[in-house]
């Protein structure tokens, strides 16, 4: 199971490890209208009912809840169905139990078909997919897509959707030799097509990627230079260059590893470059209209958050802001504290949310201090709270960041357990206290759940693992075992 909320696009933060790219074909989503496809598996289909409302009396035949009430759910389920498993020894390969994810207030479930055997294949991901879009609240299937490759929740155009990536060879034909091509394919939360792209792996010219609805290329140019185009998938093609750097500069690179603390050229349809300020010996992050190239603003020209030194104040070379990420529509940016002798401290960084376009900073106050590369971040569902953690191991610890108002509404203590939110639900974060959460919010071994406003113990020992709620955007959340799903209602915590 993927944990809740997103806190990027694609490329920069919030899903993690998209160097594979993958695919899928839809056997019932839409075409590129936007229209289901003849046999699609809708909500609207004969025997359906509507994805709002009273689940269907055969959403609630799974099995039955024998476990405790979840903090911040309801006590019972509004449905539940079995929990499959995919490919098994016959291929070499251990069972494989369904997996879940949330696109919006969608639940996707994941399953790996059975009949893989045929394929020949000599790995998980290049396992066909049977991937159903469930209706959080009801249990529906909204619609069922088959894919190759491989699955991420990102964002589209600002929009959550899950995104499948797959390589791919085009047989010749005629005149027209052989062909290897990436395909990227996106679907919105109810299982519609958005958009199919695809990407020559033959052209040695040009490494392209796919962002947020966006084709990025990267290219070598004459005197040691490099371009990078970009333009929304719907544009045929591209137009000047976004950025021009130098070979070898943090600029004009395509990042697939969108961890937090990781740098990236592109977020938000604005391209960065960092640029050394001689003048001040200081390394300034600038921002550029993707589109046209248009210089946007830089952080020599944006007035910092506060809790940050002014140009004045800084003494010795060193990096002005750090692109680290985006929550929702705006840029998650770092800016470096200094100590007393005006050094600049790149350990230790003010968290601060900024308008794309313009580069305001978007937060009151002085944001959570932070080690950059030790950071994880989990957003509450209503966009309203930000977790932030800093730090790894013993040395983890959690603060929770209201974003309207720029208070800290609680932080933990040197004395305390390090505990790393991975969920939060209706006013409840469920916080891993194992130190075995991975980089997608799984795999929690030990777990409390806490009040998300007050950091008050609710349940010491909560769930574990995928007994850990998966929520949807409209609060309805999923959990599960090795024997079912079951889906729960909202039930606000205080």
């Amino acid at each position: 199971m993927t944990r809740n909320t997103p806190i990027r696009t694609a490329v920069l933060v919030g899903a993690t490890a998209l160097a594979l790219l993958t695919s899928a074909c839809s056997d019932g989503g839409s075409d590129d209208s936007g229209k289901p496809s003849p046999g699609a598996s809708s909500a609207n289909s004969p025997g359906s009912k509507a994805a709002s409302g009273t689940p269907k009396p055969d959403a609630l035949k799974g099995p039955a809840w024998t476990g405790s009430p979840l903090p911040g759910l309801a006590d019972k389920p509004v449905w539940s169905i079995k929990r499959g498993s995919g490919y098994g020894d016959s291929n070499g390969w251990s069972s494989h139990l369904d997996t879940l994810q949330v696109v919006g207030n969608t639940i996707v479930v994941d399953h790996l078909n059975a009949d893989t055997s045929k394929s020949g294949s000599g790995s998980p991901q290049s396992v066909p997919h049977r991937v159903e879009f469930r209706d959080a609240a009801t249990g529906d299937v909204l619609a069922t897509v088959h894919a190759n490759g491989d699955l991420t929740v990102e964002t589209w155009q600002g929009k959550p959707a899950l995104v499948v990536r797959e390589r791919k060879t085009i047989p010749a034909s005629g005149l027209t030799p052989e062909r290897k091509v990436r395909v990227v394919t996106a679907y919105d939360e109810r299982g519609q097509k958005l958009r199919s792209v695809e990407l020559s792996l033959d052209d040695q010219k040009f490494e392209e990627n796919v962002e947020d609805g966006w084709v990025l290329r990267v290219g070598e140019r004459a005197e040691d230079q490099r371009n990078l185009w970009a333009r929304p998938v719907d544009q045929p093609d591209f137009g000047p260059p976004a950025l021009t750097c130098k070979a070898g500069s943090s600029g004009c690179e395509i990042g697939i590893s969108p961890d937090f603390g990781h740098e990236d050229s592109f977020a938000l349809g604005t391209a960065f470059l960092t640029e050394h300020d001689e003048a001040a010996d200081v390394d300034h992050l600038v921002a550029y209209d993707a589109k046209t190239g248009q210089r946007r603003w830089s952080s020599a020209t944006i007035q910092p958050p506060q809790g940050v030194p002014t140009l004045e104040q800084i003494r010795d070379k060193g990096r002005r802001a750090k692109l680290l990420g985006t929550v929702g529509d705006k840029l998650l940016i770092g800016w470096p504290t200094y100590a007393q002798t005006g050094l600049l401290d790149p350990d230790e960084m003010v968290l601060a949310l900024h308008d794309p376009v313009t580069g305001a900073v978007t937060t009151p106050g002085t944001g959570p201090v932070v080690d950059p590369d030790k950071l994880r971040v989990t957003r509450s569902p209503d966009g309203k709270l930000l977790f932030v953690a800093s730090g790894s191991g013993s040395d983890a610890r959690s603060q929770a960041w209201e974003l309207a108002t720029g208070r800290i509404l609680w932080r933990q203590g040197e004395g305390e357990r390090p505990a790393v939110v991975a969920s939060v639900v209706n006013g409840a974060a469920y916080a891993d206290v194992s130190g075995s959460l991975d980089d997608n919010g799984r795999d929690a071994g030990e777990t409390v759940v806490l009040d998300a406003l007050t950091k008050d113990v609710i349940l010491p020992k909560g769930p574990k693992g995928d007994g850990v709620p998966l929520v949807a955007a409209n609060g309805y959340a999923v959990v599960a075992d090795e024997k079912g799903i079951w889906a729960f209602g909202p039930k606000p915590v205080g």
